[in-house]
């Protein structure tokens, strides 16, 4: 860039965007060294150490924390962030950091391997434990390892990756206090044990250090967090591994741990018998991906940053042209690690151990012999002698390992040498650490109280964005901040974005051309961040931006709450206002509308209306759509709301007000917006159910106008913010259906709406199934029928078609379901009527009084199917959510009440069953709306058919829940009088030398009775029942008759003793 392009109002600079806090990095660090010591390490230091093995622990954590003091501050120190070699790049250079680049790339790739082994080993023991499956863990091993290369090579990793480090911490730590109760002290004690050798092993879980200081460089606030994150991932790791490990010795002892290849499981099975060692088998399987792809980021990251020093081969850096991520080395490293698993875990161990010293020992050889820089935030105190002692402890340390080890490491630095001889020192470039890609200006930038930020990507766009944010900024003697963001992969580090940013300025310079020609004062920023959003953001809260000018490209292809991911997550997240611009052919307005309801957001739109009005000399005109027919007194009030909306705005043309009558605010705005140049919108506030179905009517509206359409969102405050956000978050948590996915469940329910042979067939044979398991009282019967019956699929349909808003799948799924229920209850009421078996048994009464929770087992249960139904992957849990549903068997109920001539058996029953089909219809639609399952037309009558439906079936559901909580009341207050009475009885009865062995209570129009059988020594006399009685008619509050079934009871004075 020349230097007349850096005038006083230009400034060109490149920012990045650190978008990792603390404790997210520090979780990082800390999830990966726990979960190696935990899952992968402890069998093997509980065989050496024994019970002295939380002891090792800590003096390896001593040991790496006699290092820390000299890492923190040469990490402080650099100017670019990174790893050990990082560090030592930059201060040596040469030989030294190759090898130290070297030895860290070794004992990444060693402590991969054994998360990879610790992940087969833990999956093939739960399959064999719970599935009785013998497999070898070999191929489980490679697999991991090959799906993890390929998400790399995708350029996806993170997802939920703090959510599961969180979980995984919290259980631990949750186990530990389980656990705590069973610890025996005597398996403290010491003998034959060699701590020495612990920590030569346990030391290898330490490099997960290294993940903590790899994402420096992502770190908000580095040079005040980079000392206290590697502090703390320390003792965190530290301590929360003692206690685990200590309280794992003391509850099964050290000689279990040994024996099991998964220590931790078995003292899982231990304090929660059955149901703790699967869970901890589970939690060893979802953690230890997470671990090893965190040690391979750090692998690929150490890699490429070397192959940008020219310590590698510049072909080694190249990038894949589609998803950007370095895949040349991403591959190498899956082969490089796929002959590592098969080495045994004891030999990797010492030998990643071993490395690893030797990477902190030329960390604080480095630091020792330099001087400290001043000032710094971080000074080590007594320098050199604390860089100078560690080292002295780290060369006395190494004899601990066996010669055989310190043979192989000196191997590996012999073959890193070679190397480096060969290839690296010849090809070696210097690292252009601290060269921005744009330069800064020379003088500082004058301060702007208002500022616009305007991202560009699109050429076709970018020209109306920044003359529209021209104007404002020209209204409000501001600036226009104009951003380019270069996403990079995490694959890669976020430093090296600056290389890319350099190739795309072109839209920059195009900005400050447009600039110049249009006389607004400009400033271009890039941004170097993992994802545009991010980019966005970030620039908005460090350069305190006033508004955010985007551009929309108006979507219209279905319904969606969603204006794509980075307008979404930018409107989500954004800490000042956020206008939104569909349209690339604006270049003046001589016509402005402007609707207004009297919404939050609406005075915003009025005055960006006013600014422009200024600007353009356009004539405003204010909008307000009357649905329906009105009264005088009613139009009247709506253009009050006009007038209170624009009150205070003064505009150079008179304001022109109107009022409009349609059906739709949709549809009357638009046919009213054909004879203006644009329309301003603010954001709505409507229901967050129309939002969440419809998408909101700015959005709608702005979708559809043939001209520009702006749409503005003040910003609310922070408590606004949060809500949002966090509800937000919870309506995403469940995974999108994309199109195809949409367009397959649709067909799979239109053709289940339609009953034919097969569905009649089923019903007939699930109906008989039923009838019959309830007459002979047989569950495993009843249970059978559920598994064959055909009504979820139809059910499901209806949902389906609430949330289309399609009326012809309703009234075929309705016809469907009504054909299956007719056909069912004549099936059940002819079988009633021939069978000889006419008792109420147990099976047929359980379905005659439902309640709440039943409400609830349905709700669960339709949401179950809808989402087994619309996730093709989960389809397996289908037959489990037909038994949950239930919903054969209470029309088998149905039918033999009706046949028996028990009028109250057939009404619950039916009761039951309208409960299920209500609750599984409004559950299933809840579903498929948070899977992102939307109407396909933008008519009204699709979201009136929606929003009724809807509205519909919530307030059936909540007319049925009436006679359920009427008969829920009732059986809480029978269980608390049963409980009640069993509790008099028992101590009572107890304090006679009697024992209670059966309580049956009924409820009758004048009283309660109560049927009791007594186990007594000595008989009981009638002062002894009236007692009884008088206690539970205080305890209970009604007339109560008591009846005692005493059996004799005699016991031998003493046992027989043997001759």
């Amino acid at each position: 860039m020349n230097e007349k392009d850096h005038e006083t109002d230009l400034f060109s600079q490149i920012r990045f965007s650190r978008g990792l806090g603390f404790w997210q990095v520090t979780s990082h660090g800390t999830s990966v060294i726990v979960v190696a010591i935990l899952f992968v390490l402890l069998g093997d230091a509980a065989a050496v150490a024994g019970s002295l093995t939380p002891l090792a622990l800590l003096l390896t954590a001593l040991l790496v924390g006699v290092n820390a003091p000299s890492y923190a501050k040469l990490a402080v120190d650099a100017v670019r962030p990174g790893g050990a070699y990082v560090q030592v790049q930059q201060a040596q250079k040469g030989w030294l950091a190759f090898l130290t680049g070297w030895t860290l790339i070794l004992s990444g790739l060693g402590l991969s391997a054994l998360l990879v082994k610790g992940f087969a080993i833990q999956t093939t023991t739960l399959l064999h434990d719970y599935l009785g499956l013998a497999l070898d863990p070999w191929p489980w091993a490679a697999g991991l390892v090959m799906l993890l290369a390929v998400n790399n090579a995708l350029g996806t990793w993170r997802g939920r990756h703090g959510l599961l480090v969180a979980l995984s911490l919290f259980t631990l730590v949750g186990f530990a206090m389980i656990a705590a109760p069973h610890i025996t002290t005597t398996d403290y004690v010491a003998a034959n044990q060699d701590w020495r050798h612990g920590i030569t092993l346990l030391m290898a879980a330490f490099v997960g250090l290294e993940v903590t200081t790899s994402l420096q460089n992502e770190m908000r606030q580095q040079k005040k967090n980079i000392p206290r994150s590697l502090l703390l991932t320390l003792g965190l790791s530290a301590g929360l591994g003692m206690l685990v490990v200590a309280v794992a010795i003391g509850v099964v002892g050290p000689e279990m741990l040994t024996d099991s290849p998964t220590a931790l499981a078995a003292v899982g099975e231990r304090i929660a018998e059955g149901a703790g060692r699967p869970l901890i088998l589970i939690l060893g399987i979802l953690a230890l991906p997470v671990a090893v792809n965190s040690m391979l980021m750090v692998v690929v990251r150490q890699i490429y940053v070397m192959s940008k020093d020219g310590y590698w081969p510049p072909a080694m850096r190249h990038l894949d042209p589609r998803f950007k991520t370095p895949s040349r080395i991403i591959f190498l490293t899956t082969l490089l690690l796929l002959p590592l698993i098969w080495l045994p875990t004891d030999f990797v161990s010492h030998l990643v151990s071993l490395l690893y010293l030797l990477v902190l020992v030329t960390l604080n050889l480095i630091l020792a012999a330099r001087p400290q820089r001043t000032p710094s935030p971080f000074v080590l105190p007594f320098h050199p002698w604390i860089p100078g002692i560690a080292l002295a402890i780290d060369v006395l340390i190494l004899p601990l390992w066996h010669p055989i080890y310190l043979a192989w490491a000196a191997g590996c630095l012999a073959v890193g040498t070679l190397i480096y001889v060969l290839y690296a020192r010849t090809h070696h470039i210097e690292a252009q650490t601290g060269v921005t890609v744009f330069k800064p200006p020379s003088q500082e930038r004058a301060e702007s109280k208002y500022r616009v930020l305007v991202p560009i990507a699109n050429p076709a766009t970018a020209g109306t964005l920044l003359r529209l944010a021209g104007v404002l900024a020209r209204h409000r003697e501001g600036r226009v901040l104009a951003l380019q963001v270069t996403v990079v992969p995490d694959q890669i580090p976020l430093e090296e974005g600056r290389h890319r940013a350099a190739a795309g300025r072109t839209l920059l310079e195009r900005a400050v051309e447009q600039a110049r020609a249009e006389n607004f004062e400009i400033e271009t920023m890039t941004r170097v961040a993992h994802s545009v959003a991010q980019g966005i953001l970030d620039t908005a809260r460090e350069e305190n931006i006033a508004l955010i000018l985007m551009g929309w490209r108006g979507d219209t292809r279905s319904f969606s709450a969603s204006m794509g991911p980075v307008i979404d997550a930018v409107i989500r997240d954004a800490p000042c206002d956020v206008t939104v611009v569909k349209g690339d052919g604006w270049s003046g307005a001589a016509k402005i509308l402007v609707p207004a309801a009297g919404g939050p957001h609406a005075p915003i739109a009025a005055q960006l209306a006013l600014t422009l009005s200024e600007a353009e000399g356009a004539k405003v005109t204010a909008l307000y759509v009357q649905l329906g027919r009105a009264t005088p007194e009613q139009m009247e009030l709506n253009k009050q709301r006009l007038a209170q909306t624009f009150a205070g705005l003064e505009f150079s043309h008179p304001l022109q007000q109107k009022v409009v009558v349609a059906d739709s605010i949709v549809e009357g705005i638009i046919r009213e917006a054909a004879g203006y140049d644009l329309v301003l919108l603010g954001a709505s506030e409507e229901g967050m159910l129309d939002q969440f179905v419809f998408g909101s009517i700015p959005q709608q509206i702005a979708a559809r106008v043939p001209k520009t359409a702006i749409i503005v969102r003040g910003y609310g405050g922070p408590t606004e913010f949060w809500i949002r956000k966090l509800t937000r978050g919870l309506l995403h948590l469940l995974p999108r259906l994309n199109a195809e996915e949409q367009l397959g469940l649709r067909e799979t329910m239109s053709t289940s709406a339609r009953p034919n042979v097969n569905y009649f067939v089923l019903i007939v044979l699930s109906c008989i199934i039923a009838t019959l398991g309830l007459l002979l009282d047989s569950a495993a019967v009843v249970i059978g029928a559920m598994l064959v019956a055909p009504l979820m699929s139809p059910i499901l349909a209806f949902s389906l078609g609430i949330v289309l808003g399609d009326v012809r799948l309703i009234r075929l799924s309705i016809e469907a379901v009504f054909k299956g229920v007719a056909l069912a209850t004549i099936i059940a009421i002819f079988i009633g009527i021939l069978s000889p078996l006419k008792e109420l048994t147990g099976e047929i009464m359980a379905r005659t009084q439902p309640n709440l929770l039943d409400l609830t087992v349905a709700l669960a249960s339709g949401m179950a199917g809808a989402y087994a139904l619309a996730r093709k992957d989960v389809s397996a849990a289908l037959p489990g959510v037909a038994i949950a549903a239930a919903l054969m068997p209470p029309l088998g109920v149905v039918g033999l009440g009706l046949a028996l001539g028990e009028p109250r058996v057939a009404g619950g029953a039916f009761l039951l069953f309208i409960t299920n089909i209500a609750s599984i219809s409004l559950a299933g639609a809840i579903i498929f709306l948070l899977l992102g399952v939307h109407p396909d037309t933008w008519r009204p009558e699709a979201q009136q058919h929606v929003r009724r439906g809807l509205v519909g079936i919530t307030f059936l559901l909540l007319i049925i829940a009436i006679p359920l909580g009427i008969v829920m009341r009732g059986d809480v207050r029978d269980t608390a009088r049963r409980q009640t009475a069993h509790q008099i009885l028992h101590q009572r009865l107890s304090a006679t030398g009697s024992e209670l062995v059966h309580l049956e209570i009924e409820h009758g129009p004048t009283g309660i009775t109560i049927s009791a059988t007594v186990r007594a020594v000595t008989p009981l006399d009638q002062d002894t029942v009236d007692e009884l009685v008088t206690a539970l008619t205080a305890q209970l509050e009604q007339p109560v008759q008591l009846e005692l079934v005493v059996l004799p009871t005699i016991h031998s004075a003493t046992f027989p003793q043997p001759e």
